[in-house]
């Protein structure tokens, strides 16, 4: 009796899946035994399941399995090894394929696309990766993960750390401008002048509590002086010989200011010009010691609000 062909035992289950495979990949790996060797070895050392898990499924696709099948063995969804598969394709190095979330690699962008990144977060407070990444897209048309953009900032030598707050009226320009100023002054000066620095101080004499210590539970008291003791010294500098002038007194007023500035003019009996570079105290500026400098050697440097301040980490 002749048996009908549709009861011969045909393998349909192989069939299937390799109908699977062929749907599932545009190309073979074919890997050598090198790189399977290095594949393993890598799998060995990798401290990340992710990228275990994707070398794994890239071995079994070069041993002829489907992504479907994949997907069984490594319990995940056909999809994602599908996806996987597809980036290892197109990735020009294995390390390019492991990086998470496809992570965008170096050469992505011209030097000069870099460079205006570079300057578009320099310029601005960027505290989400989203205004780097839609920057990126709009101005390039290239599109990056946020786990890339994380990457690409990093590269470029940026941090993720708290900003620094400075006083709302600082304007850097006069600043900046003091600075030139007083380098060329320095840079130009004579043997008959010099350059001071003024401040006045308030120094108090008073008992402050400090960190000891002490039996848990306990406390340890310290006695405090038995009042306030209240120093008002005005005071100059020279840097360079590290000369010292103190002039104290009750307070700092114009007219102590003026006494002071004599003794500032005796103390240098040789210098033509003496430059005083000072902040903008009310004491400074009044206009009794604005009318005095106008027959003095002296002539007074005011530094710009603020000064010194500046917008670097």
């Amino acid at each position: 009796m002749v048996k009908s062909y549709f009861q011969v035992d045909f393998p349909w289950k192989a069939l299937d899946k390799a109908i699977l495979r062929v749907q599932n990949r545009d190309m073979k790996t074919n890997f050598t035994p090198e790189q399977r060797r290095d594949l393993k070895q890598m799998h060995r050392k990798t401290k990340s399941r992710h990228d275990a898990d994707k070398i794994k499924a890239i071995l079994l696709f070069d041993d002829n399995y489907s992504a479907i099948e994949i997907a069984n063995i490594l319990l995940m969804d056909d999809e994602t090894i599908r996806t996987w598969i597809k980036a290892y394709e197109a990735a020009d190095t294995m390390e390019i394929w492991l990086e998470r979330n496809y992570l965008a690699y170096q050469g992505k962008l011209s030097e000069g696309e870099m460079a205006k990144v570079d300057d578009f977060v320099k310029q601005n407070t960027i505290s989400d990766s989203k205004e780097v990444k839609k920057f990126i897209e709009e101005n390039f048309s290239k599109t990056y993960s946020l786990s890339g953009i994380t990457s690409l900032l990093k590269r470029l030598g940026f941090v993720y750390k708290k900003t620094t707050l400075v006083p709302s009226k600082f304007d850097p320009i006069p600043q900046e401008q003091f600075k030139n100023a007083y380098e060329d002054l320095e840079e130009d000066l004579s043997s008959e002048e010099v350059i001071l620095f003024m401040d006045g101080v308030h120094p108090q004499h008073n008992t402050a509590c400090t960190r000891a210590w002490v039996k848990k539970g306990e406390t340890k008291e310290i006695k405090s002086n038995t009042g306030r003791a209240r120093l008002t010294w005005n005071g100059v500098y020279n840097p360079k010989n590290q000369d010292v002038l103190l002039h104290e007194s009750k307070t700092i007023n114009a007219e102590e200011v003026i006494v002071f500035l004599k003794k500032i003019e005796h103390f240098y009996p040789e210098k033509q010009k003496i430059h005083i570079i000072l902040d903008n105290a009310r004491y400074y500026r009044n206009q009794k010691v604005t009318e005095y400098l106008q027959t003095s050697r002296i002539e007074f440097l005011f530094l710009p609000p603020l000064f010194p301040q500046s917008q670097s980490d």
